[in-house]
Protein backbone atom coordinates (compact mmCIF):
# COMPACT_ATOMS: atom_id res chain seq x y z
CA UNK A 1 0.00 0.00 0.00
CA UNK A 2 1.25 3.49 -0.83
CA UNK A 3 0.04 6.89 0.22
CA UNK A 4 0.98 9.92 -1.84
CA UNK A 5 0.34 13.45 -0.66
CA UNK A 6 0.57 16.26 -3.17
CA UNK A 7 -0.07 19.95 -3.23
CA UNK A 8 -0.81 21.86 -6.40
CA UNK A 9 0.68 25.32 -6.14
CA UNK A 10 -1.31 28.33 -7.34
CA UNK A 11 1.22 28.75 -10.15
CA UNK A 12 0.75 25.15 -11.32
CA UNK A 13 -3.03 25.53 -11.06
CA UNK A 14 -2.84 28.61 -13.34
CA UNK A 15 -0.62 26.66 -15.75
CA UNK A 16 -3.21 23.85 -15.88
CA UNK A 17 -5.90 26.41 -16.82
CA UNK A 18 -3.71 27.87 -19.54
CA UNK A 19 -2.95 24.38 -20.91
CA UNK A 20 -6.68 23.62 -21.05
CA UNK A 21 -7.38 26.94 -22.79
CA UNK A 22 -4.60 26.32 -25.34
CA UNK A 23 -5.97 22.85 -26.11
CA UNK A 24 -9.49 24.28 -26.49
CA UNK A 25 -8.23 27.08 -28.74
CA UNK A 26 -6.66 24.50 -31.07
CA UNK A 27 -9.72 22.22 -31.14
CA UNK A 28 -12.84 22.31 -33.32
CA UNK A 29 -14.96 21.84 -30.19
CA UNK A 30 -14.23 21.40 -26.47
CA UNK A 31 -15.88 19.27 -23.80
CA UNK A 32 -15.43 20.01 -20.10
CA UNK A 33 -16.59 17.52 -17.48
CA UNK A 34 -17.54 18.90 -14.06
CA UNK A 35 -18.78 17.08 -10.99
CA UNK A 36 -20.10 17.57 -7.51
CA UNK A 37 -19.26 15.11 -4.77
CA UNK A 38 -22.66 14.10 -3.43
CA UNK A 39 -22.91 11.92 -0.39
CA UNK A 40 -25.41 10.58 2.06
CA UNK A 41 -25.44 11.86 5.59
CA UNK A 42 -24.47 15.49 5.08
CA UNK A 43 -25.85 18.48 3.25
CA UNK A 44 -24.05 20.40 0.56
CA UNK A 45 -22.49 23.61 1.79
CA UNK A 46 -23.44 25.54 -1.36
CA UNK A 47 -25.01 25.15 -4.79
CA UNK A 48 -21.74 26.09 -6.47
CA UNK A 49 -19.19 23.76 -7.97
CA UNK A 50 -15.68 23.91 -6.60
CA UNK A 51 -14.26 27.25 -7.80
CA UNK A 52 -11.51 25.49 -9.78
CA UNK A 53 -14.15 23.82 -11.93
CA UNK A 54 -15.94 27.09 -12.69
CA UNK A 55 -12.57 28.66 -13.57
CA UNK A 56 -11.83 25.74 -15.91
CA UNK A 57 -15.15 26.12 -17.72
CA UNK A 58 -14.63 29.89 -18.01
CA UNK A 59 -11.11 29.47 -19.44
CA UNK A 60 -12.12 26.83 -21.98
CA UNK A 61 -15.29 28.67 -23.04
CA UNK A 62 -13.30 31.89 -23.54
CA UNK A 63 -10.89 29.97 -25.79
CA UNK A 64 -13.52 28.04 -27.77
CA UNK A 65 -17.15 29.13 -28.23
CA UNK A 66 -18.07 25.55 -29.17
CA UNK A 67 -17.69 24.34 -25.59
CA UNK A 68 -19.99 21.71 -24.13
CA UNK A 69 -20.12 21.15 -20.38
CA UNK A 70 -21.04 17.67 -19.13
CA UNK A 71 -22.28 17.80 -15.55
CA UNK A 72 -22.07 14.82 -13.21
CA UNK A 73 -24.00 16.25 -10.28
CA UNK A 74 -26.82 15.01 -8.09
CA UNK A 75 -28.73 18.21 -7.46
CA UNK A 76 -29.26 21.75 -8.76
CA UNK A 77 -25.93 23.45 -9.29
CA UNK A 78 -25.02 27.04 -10.09
CA UNK A 79 -23.64 27.61 -13.58
CA UNK A 80 -22.26 31.17 -13.76
CA UNK A 81 -20.82 30.33 -17.19
CA UNK A 82 -24.07 29.01 -18.71
CA UNK A 83 -24.49 31.90 -21.16
CA UNK A 84 -20.92 31.46 -22.45
CA UNK A 85 -21.00 27.77 -23.41
CA UNK A 86 -22.61 26.17 -26.43
CA UNK A 87 -24.34 23.32 -24.59
CA UNK A 88 -24.82 21.82 -21.15
CA UNK A 89 -25.45 18.11 -20.74
CA UNK A 90 -26.71 17.06 -17.32
CA UNK A 91 -25.84 13.40 -16.80
CA UNK A 92 -26.61 13.34 -13.06
CA UNK A 93 -24.67 10.40 -11.56
CA UNK A 94 -24.83 7.99 -14.50
CA UNK A 95 -23.26 4.91 -12.88
CA UNK A 96 -20.79 2.42 -14.31
CA UNK A 97 -22.19 2.64 -17.85
CA UNK A 98 -22.15 6.43 -17.69
CA UNK A 99 -19.14 6.77 -19.98
CA UNK A 100 -20.91 4.90 -22.76
CA UNK A 101 -24.17 6.77 -22.18
CA UNK A 102 -22.38 10.13 -22.26
CA UNK A 103 -20.53 9.20 -25.44
CA UNK A 104 -23.80 8.10 -27.08
CA UNK A 105 -25.39 11.47 -26.34
CA UNK A 106 -22.36 13.52 -27.38
CA UNK A 107 -22.00 11.57 -30.64
CA UNK A 108 -25.69 11.81 -31.50
CA UNK A 109 -26.49 8.12 -31.05
CA UNK A 110 -28.97 8.90 -28.24
CA UNK A 111 -31.36 11.76 -27.67
CA UNK A 112 -31.01 13.56 -24.32
CA UNK A 113 -34.63 14.71 -24.37
CA UNK A 114 -35.25 14.36 -20.65
CA UNK A 115 -36.79 17.13 -18.60
CA UNK A 116 -35.45 18.50 -15.34
CA UNK A 117 -37.35 17.31 -12.28
CA UNK A 118 -35.91 20.22 -10.27
CA UNK A 119 -35.19 23.91 -10.80
CA UNK A 120 -31.63 25.09 -11.37
CA UNK A 121 -31.49 28.67 -10.07
CA UNK A 122 -29.60 31.31 -12.04
CA UNK A 123 -28.11 32.74 -8.83
CA UNK A 124 -27.75 31.42 -5.30
CA UNK A 125 -30.03 34.23 -4.12
CA UNK A 126 -32.86 32.72 -6.20
CA UNK A 127 -32.90 29.49 -4.18
CA UNK A 128 -35.48 29.07 -1.41
CA UNK A 129 -32.72 28.48 1.15
CA UNK A 130 -30.61 31.49 0.21
CA UNK A 131 -30.76 33.10 3.64
CA UNK A 132 -28.80 31.62 6.56
CA UNK A 133 -32.00 31.64 8.67
CA UNK A 134 -33.44 29.01 6.34
CA UNK A 135 -30.26 27.03 5.76
CA UNK A 136 -28.21 26.02 7.63
CA UNK A 137 -30.06 27.89 10.36
CA UNK A 138 -28.99 30.25 13.12
CA UNK A 139 -28.35 29.02 16.65
CA UNK A 140 -29.41 25.50 15.65
CA UNK A 141 -32.80 26.75 14.43
CA UNK A 142 -33.85 26.69 10.76
CA UNK A 143 -36.90 28.60 9.52
CA UNK A 144 -39.42 26.72 7.39
CA UNK A 145 -41.55 29.61 6.20
CA UNK A 146 -41.95 28.94 2.49
CA UNK A 147 -45.51 27.70 2.86
CA UNK A 148 -46.62 24.95 0.47
CA UNK A 149 -43.11 24.86 -1.06
CA UNK A 150 -41.49 23.52 2.12
CA UNK A 151 -40.38 20.28 0.43
CA UNK A 152 -38.68 22.07 -2.45
CA UNK A 153 -35.47 23.05 -0.68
Amino acid sequence: MQVRLAWVTPERRAAFLEEAAEAARAAHAAIVFVYEEGTEGRDREALALHPDQDALVEAVAAANPRTTVVMNVGAPTLMPWAERVGAILLMWYPGQEGGWATADVLLGRANPAGRLPVTFPRRAEDAPTASPERYPGVDLTARYDEGIFVGYR
